[in-house]
């Protein structure tokens, strides 16, 4: 044999009754690109049929020879190509949404703050106080205190008496 001519391996006869076979050539499986048949389920090898992998990447629905001459509906469906344009609207789009967002999140600050304002008299001692106690339940579990902030309340001595 030649070095430059290319070299046939075959299989034992053991394992060519056992192998399974694929595709149009009906040989077995040697670990390279398949592409399956989404109507007969049938398996084929890429080089067979001339696809590469890169091509079968933009495919999103794949029929094999026999099954779109069995029935003229099939038709190969490809994934739609994102362009440069598209993605510049999507990102706009984006951006609006995530706009739009922000200000009903800011809406919903000012007016938890309202309600947060109606729940303080402002008047009573725990309402003039500005600093927490340190010892408390709800302190401890403060992150400035060390706490691993789960119960998230103000300080007990920060609670208004009369609300």
């Amino acid at each position: 044999m030649e070095s430059g001519s290319p070299r046939i391996v075959s299989l034992p006869e053991s394992d060519l009754c056992t192998a399974p076979v694929y595709c149009v050539c009906r040989r077995p499986d040697i670990n390279c690109f398949m592409i399956g048949c989404d109507e007969c389920n049938e398996w084929f090898h890429g080089d067979c049929i001339q696809i590469t992998e890169k091509m079968a990447k933009g495919i999103r629905q794949w029929y094999c020879q026999e099954c779109r001459a069995n029935d003229a509906t099939l038709a190969i469906k490809y994934r739609q190509k994102k362009t440069k344009e598209k993605e510049r609207d999507g990102e706009a789009a984006l951006d609006k949404e995530k706009r739009k967002e922000q200000s009903d999140l800011r809406l919903d600050k000012r007016k938890v703050a309202a309600n947060r304002s109606a729940r303080m008299c402002g008047e009573c001692e725990a309402c003039c106080r500005t600093d927490d106690c340190g010892q408390c339940d709800f302190c401890k579990d403060m992150k400035k205190f060390g706490g691993p902030n789960k119960i998230r309340q103000k300080c007990r001595l920060r609670q208004c008496e009369i609300r």
